[in-house]
Formats: structure tokens, C-alpha cells, sequence
């Protein structure tokens, strides 16, 4: 091509030497610096501890790492693990505080107990845990409470009725109104 000279030179596969310190890319008064300056005063003895005992595996994320980066997602409105996950290949405020961790070790790290799960509303993947919580009809209070990993509803009626009567002081439900999501034949009779 006779005009190829006049442009400036076209190769996307260049390498690029970039700027190393993030804080060169955002202005010092940025919200997550902010963020990180205050976790790093924070008592995270309690999350330390979790962490005492633990063996095998590879080594998990700094706790002021991943305090600092979920504080700044649920600060602008994410609180999806995957979204912050997405975030922190593609924006520099979520960059900051993980300095630019390896992406691919950072699938379902924000939890490691939590699972994959559907939401049924939204037909789309979370995660996260099934929680259950049962209601007085006449007081409107939680009067029992679980929270677990399996995916679905069938098996945590029968558990949460047991939790109602421990909370009850042994009494038992007259009547219990539950969505389809819990029925299992097996387990329509009675939950005594």
C-alpha cells in the first residue's frame, strides 16, 4: 500500500510498559484508598484466627486484601462475587487493593464455605448459602432460623420445625405454611 507511512504504527500485539503503582492511575483522595487506609486499622484478629489451623492447600487471600475489596464493592453498589471478580480484571479502583491478583485463582473467592446455587427468581447462578427462616403468623417475629449449603429447600423443613420446637420450648407448630419448593412426599405427613 502506497500510503502506509503517513500512519502511525498499527500492532495490537505490542507490548506496553505501564505504570506499576496503582495510585498513579487514581486520585489520592479516591474512596478506595480511603478504604484501605481505614481496614488497615480494623481489628481482623476474629478472621485471623479462622486461619490458625489451617492446612494444606493454596494459601488464601490476605484478610485486609479482601476486606478492602469488599468494602469498596458494596460501597459502589456490588455485591456480587463474580461482578467483583469480573471488576477486578477490568477496573483499576478494584485493582487497588488486591494489587492486581492472579485472576484465575480469584474464582469464588470471596467465599470458599458458599456455593454455587440458582436463584430461582432470577433463573440465573449466585453465590452463596440457602438460608431458611420460619415466622410467627401473629407476632410476625423469626422465631427459627437455619442456614446451609445444599442447593435446594426439600430436605430444611423438617430441620427448621425441629429448631422451631427447641426455640417453642418443645411446642409445636398447630399449622405450617410452606412453598412448594419444600414438599417432598415422603415428608407431607407430619414434622413432630
Amino acid at each position: 500500500m502506497k500510503n502506509q507511512s503517513c500512519f502511525r504504527d498499527y500492532n495490537p500485539a505490542q507490548l506496553m510498559l505501564l505504570l506499576t503503582d496503582l495510585k498513579q492511575w487514581l486520585p489520592e483522595d479516591d474512596l478506595v484508598y480511603f478504604l484501605i487506609d481505614i481496614v488497615a486499622e480494623m481489628d481482623l484478629q476474629p478472621i485471623y484466627r479462622e486461619y490458625t489451623y489451617r492446612k494444606g492447600g493454596q494459601p488464601p487471600y490476605h484478610p485486609k486484601m479482601m476486606v478492602s475489596l469488599l468494602l469498596y464493592a458494596y460501597c459502589v453498589g456490588m455485591p456480587s462475587s463474580r461482578k467483583i471478580e469480573q471488576a477486578s480484571y477490568h477496573q483499576i479502583p478494584f485493582k487497588a487493593p488486591s494489587a492486581d491478583p492472579d485472576a484465575k485463582r480469584q474464582y469464588n473467592f470471596t467465599d470458599p464455605d458458599s456455593r454455587v446455587m440458582l436463584d430461582g427468581a432470577t433463573k440465573s447462578f449466585q453465590q452463596g448459602y440457602n438460608c431458611q427462616a420460619a415466622v410467627d403468623e401473629k407476632e410476625q417475629i423469626i422465631i427459627a432460623s437455619g442456614v446451609t449449603q445444599d442447593t435446594n429447600d426439600k430436605l430444611q423443613l423438617k430441620p427448621l420445625v425441629k429448631t422451631i420446637k427447641t426455640n417453642l420450648g418443645n411446642k409445636v407448630p398447630k399449622r405450617i405454611s410452606a412453598d412448594a419448593g419444600y414438599f417432598i412426599e415422603a415428608d407431607g405427613s407430619r414434622f413432630t
